[in-house]
């Protein structure tokens, strides 16, 4: 008699009320972000998007990548920035003769690997407790200028690079949150909060405002209030046909 064995889904799914479990899971973040260091005299506070995706282990070890994007719509001493080309009133004048409509805006992304580990508590299932995360990673900003239908020639193409200020560089941060999975499943969260510090340089070859280049390390820091949705994809059951 042939015995064949088939892994299949079955309608019994892992019980999260029992014991540890093992899932991945896909984790859209949002948080608002306080900005110290040498951020804090470049940037206001920011908002922060971003996208994950984890597994959990049956030992309640938490490993994965993610993405951040950071934005906001104004910046610190605007002026200063383009202080080479603007009037005493700190005025862009275009090649139309007139003061040039000019934003000036943050923007910027942090990619890393982390690696956590979640806490029991009395509360709730064994798959839900205080959550301790360390990540790694690359942190990037820059100060996005934009001209209104780019009338000022002054900020556009290759003569934008040298007032943008955009950096990068390694990275790191903290997290302590608490995790909440449902029994049902279905409401499935995290929320905390974190401490990221970076050690950036510029990657521009000229600063216009320094009149030279920019080679100093900058102290980056961020604090963050972060909420995360997640996204289970938990494993069936097997199921064994025999013939």
């Amino acid at each position: 008699m042939l015995t064949l064995w088939l892994s299949l889904g079955a309608s019994a799914q892992l019980d999260v009320t029992k014991e540890p479990v093992k899932f991945w899971f896909f984790n859209p973040h949002i948080g608002i972000q306080f900005p110290g260091g040498d951020m804090k005299e470049r940037f206001h506070n920011n908002a922060m998007v971003g996208f994950g995706v984890n597994h959990k282990t049956a030992g309640s070890w938490i490993f994965g990548l993610g993405w951040s994007y950071l934005f906001a719509e104004n910046v610190r001493n605007e002026h200063q920035i383009i202080q080479n080309i603007s009037t005493a009133e700190g005025n862009v004048i275009d090649k139309t003769g007139v003061f040039a409509n000019i934003q000036f805006r943050q923007r910027g992304h942090y990619i890393h690997f982390n690696t956590g580990r979640l806490f029991q508590t009395r509360f709730g299932n064994p798959n839900s407790g205080v959550f301790v995360m360390a990540t790694a990673g690359l942190l990037m900003h820059k100060i996005r200028i934009e001209v209104h239908e780019q009338t000022a020639p002054q900020l556009y193409g290759e003569y934008l690079k040298g007032y943008d200020r955009l950096s990068s560089g390694p990275g790191g941060s903290l997290y302590l949150g608490y995790m909440h999975v449902s029994d049902n499943k279905f409401v499935n969260f995290s929320i905390g909060a974190e401490y990221l510090y970076a050690a950036t340089k510029s990657v521009r070859n000229y600063d216009f405002a320094l009149m030279r280049k920019d080679d100093s390390v900058r102290d980056d820091r961020l604090f963050t209030i972060r909420f995360n949705w997640m996204i289970p994809v938990y494993a069936r059951a097997a199921r064994e046909f025999y013939y």
